[in-house]
């Protein structure tokens, strides 16, 4: 070997070697220092409201007791900068917590904060008391503990330390090294007995700091101890950016730095050997053996109220009509679940549930019927992408319904208080789902593309020559674009406050209005009103809109650079044609250039034609978003089609009045 590059490698080793002894800064917890009490701005970020000044982070597998548990504490030191980051001064806590079986849950062994303030130049240290902490249940397996640190204002150091410790030791949170502030240092310890095998994963869009090694560590076990070795892995991050939101990103956590910890297997030495690697099918095997989920499926508990139907119905019919049905019994409680979350008749006695909960109903309904109805297991969109190489039952947030009639299929959900058959909000359309059909048998399905977002509109105006236009605008609307609406038309005070609504967006004065299906269980709505607008004008010319109203002003996407994908609500198609008549001494000066573009792939798509017609003139628009996922590469080409659709849709038809 090159003894220069031999040389130059172990220089550099050295140098990792140093950086990470040096990578997790030394800290007096409870004593703030000059430094930090007196830091007005951040300087990676003026603009942020808070820093994470510095964050630790300890998981050990140890013996407690009389088993194994993880026990987990956070340490955090957080920095007020503006007004609005006082309210990093409550807290919440997420953890597991049955309290029908004490041997199987996590409990919270201690909680203390304090705030610290510069008054006339002393520092005053406020604590927490008792009073500042609640807690409450928020499910039958989860618990939730929020406190509120005291006498935070501008300039005010926060500190909060709590310890959980889990019986199920082998269910280690993700850790998230990223916040919607920025983090000057934070540091993650993993620690865990030689005889638990876990798989360590870093994901995110940057990059952490880490050292991994072999220690040894002490057990308390039944009265003595015991030394073994132990993995001993760390992770460190620095001046790490605040999770921003972007317009169409579920969530930005979903693509931030973290670090999961995954057991595979447990093996003590004459004692016990446990393979904890799973399927996908051994967790399809256990989501149809559930009492809670797969044994309900069978059972129709709404037997003796089954709606009427038809010897003749089609599929299609036999689905809206049951579905039906159960919504006027059930409503959906705005939350999301892969289990029942009571038994199906508190649900039915209470007349509301999660969406799992009415979805075992619709499909136990379904069944009865004699039709093919199945659970599809997903992961909701604003919990990032499934783990397809990492099975896990955690991974999953809740599953929608499925009807197999043939080759067609048919999806449903019980949150989709506005749509119909095959739409389904966007926060279920998983590119990556699994339909169960029963314990041995489960296929893969993308059903990213099952609800469409589709409008399709005709506009027919005249001119008068002092730039009065008047007209009627015709729509049809379907998938995400008539459940859109027809939410609106429901939240609505009124007719007169909808109508106000589309006056206000589109500025123009609705002088009729008509709706078919706008309260309807059905496929789609029909829209038709009169309108009444005023161009704008200019001695003997007037400007025109080619399609009145406004099909994009401005564009989502203002950054010049992206590093989270871009998640489109759904697919879909849009399509506007406008017809304008013109009084007679009114000619045509200028009108806007054809236009038709796409990106690379053809998955966004924009046509706007505009073209004389006897009398008047014509504008065509289309444009069609063909996929659900952009890829933060894929940013600039997204970028610059919708720049060009604003462009387009800002355009204007130059008209003249010519002398009689």
């Amino acid at each position: 070997m090159n003894i220069i590059r031999t040389i130059t490698c172990l220089a550099l080793l050295l140098a990792a070697i140093s950086a990470t002894a040096q990578d997790k800064p030394s800290i007096k917890w409870g004593k703030p220092t000059q430094e930090e009490l007196t830091m007005t701005t951040y300087e990676p970020n003026p603009e942020a409201e808070a820093v994470i000044l510095h964050k630790e982070t300890t998981a050990r597998v140890d013996y407690v007791g009389d088993d194994f548990k993880l026990r987990t504490t956070v340490k955090c030191r957080i920095k007020v900068l503006k007004a609005q980051g006082k309210d990093w001064a409550n807290g919440t806590i997420l953890y597991r917590y049955n309290s029908g079986n004490p041997k199987g849950r996590e409990i919270l062994e201690s909680l203390k904060a304090a705030s610290f303030n510069l008054v006339d130049g002393k520092v005053v240290k406020t604590q927490m008391n008792k009073e500042m902490i609640f807690h409450e249940d928020i499910s039958k397996t989860t618990r939730r503990t929020k406190f509120t640190v005291p006498q935070v204002t501008e300039g005010s150091i926060i500190e909060y330390e709590y310890t959980t410790l889990n019986d199920y030791f082998y269910l280690v949170d993700d850790w998230e090294a990223q916040e919607s502030i920025p983090v000057k240092f934070t540091y993650y310890n993993f620690i865990a007995p030689e005889y638990f095998k876990f798989n360590l994963v870093e994901t995110g869009l940057h990059h952490l700091g880490s050292a991994h090694k072999q220690n040894r560590m002490t057990l308390s076990m039944r009265g003595g101890t015991m030394q073994c070795n132990c993995g001993d892995y760390n992770y460190y991050g620095y001046n790490l950016p605040e999770l921003r939101k972007e317009p169409f990103c579920f969530n930005p956590r979903n693509y931030g730095q973290k670090v999961a910890a995954e057991l595979r297997t447990v093996e003590i030495p004459g004692s016990t050997y446990k393979n904890f690697a799973t399927t996908w099918s051994d967790i399809d095997k256990t989501l149809m053996e559930s009492d809670d989920l797969g044994k309900m499926l069978n059972k129709n508990y709404l037997k003796d109220q089954m709606p009427a139907i038809p010897a003749d119905a089609t599929t299609e019919e036999k689905i809206a009509t049951i579905y039906k049905s159960l919504k006027a019994k059930v409503k959906w409680n705005k939350d999301y679940a892969l289990f029942a979350s009571e038994k199906a008749s508190t649900i039915l006695k209470n007349g509301s549930g999660k969406n799992s909960d009415i979805n075992i109903l619709l499909i136990g309904m379904l069944r009865d019927a004699g039709l093919n109805a199945y659970p599809v297991v997903l992961r909701t969109r604003d919990e990032g992408l499934l783990p397809f190489a990492s099975p896990t039952i955690q991974a999953l947030s809740t599953f929608v319904v499925a009807v197999k009639d043939g080759e067609k299929m048919f999806y449903l959900d019980g949150s989709a208080e506005d749509g119909y058959i095959n739409v389904i909000p966007s926060l279920l359309l998983a590119e990556k789902a699994r339909i169960i059909y029963d314990e041995k048998h489960a296929d893969w399905l993308d059903i990213s593309k099952v609800t469409n977002a589709s409008t399709i509109a005709y506009i027919n105006a005249s001119l008068q020559p002092d730039g009065t236009i008047t007209g009627t605008r015709s729509e049809k609307l379907g998938g995400l674009s008539a459940m859109g609406l027809r939410t609106h038309f429901k939240l609505a005070k009124d007719s007169t406050e909808f109508i106000k609504d589309i006056e206000k967006e589109d500025n123009m004065e609705i002088t009729s209005f008509t709706h078919e299906g706008m309260t309807d269980y059905a496929p789609s709505l029909k829209v038709n009103y009169g309108f009444t607008a005023q161009c704008e004008s200019a001695g003997d010319l007037i400007y025109v809109k080619p399609l009145i109203d406004n099909l994009m002003s401005t564009s989502p996407f203002t950054s010049d650079t992206r590093e989270m994908p871009i998640e489109m609500p759904s697919v879909a198609t849009t399509q506007v044609t406008c017809k304008i008549d013109l009084p007679e001494g009114v000619t045509i000066e200028e009108q806007p250039k054809n236009l038709m573009f796409k990106n690379p792939d053809g998955s966004l798509s924009f046509k706007f034609i505009c073209s004389p017609t006897p009398g008047g003139i014509t504008t065509t628009c289309t444009m069609s978003v063909g996929k659900t996922l952009f890829a933060p590469a894929d940013y600039e080409q997204v970028k610059a089609f919708f720049d060009e659709v604003v462009k387009a849709a800002s355009e204007i038809i130059v008209l003249k009045k010519t002398a009689q």
